[in-house]
Formats: structure tokens, sequence, C-alpha cells
């Protein structure tokens, strides 16, 4: 009888284990992320350079993830730059590690600097995004008042 219940609590434990494996692996490849910058100053003049630090917070790291940076100037007139004085195009977008000075020796917090010079009198709105090729789309806005030159 001992023998009995052993063998049917060692069929039941092997179904349980049986039941319990799964041979599909899920591996996720798109991760979320944001946007952010470090402290940007409220003002500045025409003319005047503004140095944006931005950093791309990722919430995991996939190796196959690809990000495209952007810029819409929604008020005002301006131009963006990278390290390297090249300029950005409005409204076009380019692949994040194009940009010079992309720094990603940390892979869930991918930094890069870029310049905003306002060429107007008026107040400047610029928004910048970042798409990563799932779709998944960060919008970040700065508006800088702009004083006088004086």
């Amino acid at each position: 009888m001992k023998r009995l219940v052993c063998i049917c609590l060692i069929a039941l434990a092997s179904l349980i284990f049986a039941s319990a494996c799964d041979d599909h692996i899920e591996v996720q490849q798109n991760y979320d992320f944001a946007l952010g910058t470090w402290h940007l100053p409220e003002d500045i003049k025409p003319d005047e350079l503004v140095e944006i630090r931005f950093t791309l917070r990722r919430q995991g790291d996939f190796k196959g993830a690809k990000y495209h940076f952007g810029y819409i100037q929604t008020q005002g007139a301006g131009q963006v730059l990278d390290a390297a004085a090249n300029r950005l195009v409005n409204r076009e977008s380019v692949e994040l590690p194009a940009i010079v000075g992309f720094n990603d020796s940390d892979p869930y917090n991918l930094s890069f600097t870029l310049f905003y010079q306002s060429l107007s009198d008026e107040k400047s709105e610029v928004v910048f995004f970042v798409i990563d090729n799932f779709g998944l789309k960060r919008d970040l806005t700065v508006s800088f008042d702009t004083v006088s030159r004086e």
C-alpha cells in the first residue's frame, strides 16, 4: 500500500512539473523610455547659445532598439546645433548615435548635448522628440522668453 501511494505521489509530482514547463521564451524588445534635460534658463537673448543636456532614460536594454531624434520649432525662430556646430534640420529626424557627443556608456541613461540659438526677438518654443523603432514617441517642450540685447 505504501508503495502504491509513493508511486501515485511520484506520478502526480511528475505531472505538476511537466505542466509547469513552457518551451516558449518571451524576449521583451520594446521598453518604455523618457526624454529629459538638465535645468534650463527661462530667458535668453537673441543670438545667445543655450546648452541643452539631454538624457534618454530607458527601462530596459534591448540591443536592437534604435532611436531617432528631431525637433519642431513651434514658436519664434532659432536653430539647433550639436557639439561640433552641425545644424540639425527643423522637422527632420536623425539617428541618435549620429549626434556628435552621443554617450551610450550607460545603456539605461543615454546622453547627448545640443545647443539652441534664438534667431528672433520673440519667445521661442521648441518640441524635441525621440521615436524608437517600435513606434514609441516621447516629446519634450522647451520654451525661452527673449530679453532685450541690452
